[in-house]
């Protein structure tokens, strides 16, 4: 139910994972993370907000959130410059804000139940992306920097006042 043990991490070259945890109910801030291969959080109920993460200016590998109980927040790794596939997959928040300085990306896939989503306003480029929201009612500057895609771009929003614009994408 702890896992202040890991704050004092600094290089994680390999994959953070955090799965099937029935009993934590909050991570450290990694304050002194600055190379994070990856990260996958993975079905932990009890998990009331994922926030931190915010040294880490590696590029990345994969990450992933996914199944995990009502978040208030999920806000997190903000410097990461690039990643290789990011998936958000039957996440529910109030408000996500994620990876908000990477600007290229492989594959990307978001299915969220969320209110205020603020995500990857600096990517430019991705492979892919797949966008699946629910109840969205702010879409801030999410994907709004994105200038191309080598494969589809599909989104889909139900009950949603906003959706990202998708403005710069080359047509």
């Amino acid at each position: 139910t702890d896992a202040s043990a890991l704050d004092g991490l600094e290089r994680i070259d390999g994959t953070l994972s955090i799965m099937s945890n029935n009993d934590l109910e909050g991570l450290p801030d990694f304050d002194l993370l600055t190379t994070l291969g990856g990260l996958s959080i993975v079905t932990t109920p009890k998990l009331g907000s994922v926030s931190g993460f915010h040294a880490v200016t590696s590029p990345m590998g994969d990450v992933s959130f996914a199944g995990s109980a009502p978040l208030s927040t999920l806000s997190a790794l903000s410097q990461v410059p690039s990643i290789n596939k990011l998936t958000v997959s039957n996440v529910v928040a109030d408000t996500v804000q994620i990876l908000g300085g990477v600007q290229e990306a492989g594959e990307i896939e978001i299915n969220l139940e969320c209110t205020h989503l603020d995500a990857l306003a600096a990517l430019h480029g991705a492979a892919s992306v797949i966008f699946e929201a629910r109840g969205l009612e702010t879409a801030q500057g999410t994907l709004s920097s994105l200038v191309k895609t080598d494969g589809p771009v599909s989104v889909k929003c139900t009950d949603c006042k906003e959706i990202p614009s998708f403005a710069s994408l080359e047509k």
